[in-house]
């Protein structure tokens, strides 16, 4: 049945607004399509960026933590360093006290065995002189054999001692200066002992006077290295 002019000219607007509704439907959906395509996009780039993002603090804490690593490792061996030098140095100290403390006691020991050796020559020529004197003195006259110059072991002490002291004062020393010395080793010697022990041996310990009138001085000194004209003389 076909329509009239009059009934398709009324049904034109409404085709019309049928066929703008369609397409702006169609506009909505396909905006709405697109809304749904950027937000899922956005998400994605919003993934990716807190991948990025707990990534690079993956490896900053990594750095960190490497560094801290190495600044640790690092003072551990400064420390260790500075240990060692400071024991090296330490070892160097004591090894330069031990020689310096051997040299000391090889020094003392090489003294005193020269002190005891010119010690014991000058008691024999002591004896060996007293010999002398008594054959001498009984050349004409049959005698008894002459008794020997007798040394007491306190005496060879004493011996000892005053010319260890004196051989380090080579400009001698007086009796009271010899006596304040020995009085700390052997706290009941008398200044007369000292005095009688030394006018007894001659050839070992010399007196030398020094100055005049009231300013001389008497000083002993030991001649147990000098030959016995050296010391008579």
């Amino acid at each position: 049945m076909e329509m009239s002019d009059s009934e398709e000219a009324a049904s034109a607007p409404k085709r019309q607004k049928t066929e703008e509704n369609l397409v702006t439907q169609a506009q909505m959906h396909a905006q709405t399509m697109q809304l749904h395509n950027l937000r899922e996009d956005n998400d994605q780039l919003t993934c990716q960026v807190d991948a990025y993002k707990n990534e690079n603090e993956v490896l900053k804490s990594e750095h960190t933590e490497a560094m801290t690593y190495k600044d640790n490792q690092l003072r551990t061996i400064q420390a260790a360093m500075e240990a060692m030098q400071k024991q090296m140095l330490e070892d160097q100290q004591k090894l330069k006290d031990t020689l310096e403390q051997m040299e000391k006691m090889r020094f003392s020991a090489e003294v005193a065995s020269r002190i005891e050796s010119a010690t014991s020559a000058a008691i024999a020529r002591e004896e060996s002189k007293a010999l002398a004197a008594e054959e001498k003195k009984s050349s004409s006259v049959e005698m008894a054999p002459p008794e020997k110059a007798e040394i007491s072991e306190r005496e060879a002490k004493l011996i000892g001692l005053i010319a260890t002291f004196l051989h380090v004062h080579p400009f001698g020393a007086g009796t009271d200066y010899i006596w304040s010395y020995l009085q700390r080793l052997m706290p009941d010697i008398k200044s007369r002992e000292i005095e009688e022990l030394l006018q007894r041996l001659p050839s070992v310990f010399v007196q030398k006077f020094s100055g005049v009138g009231a300013s001389i001085e008497r000083r002993w000194n030991f001649t147990g290295y000098e030959s016995s004209g050296a010391a008579n003389s």
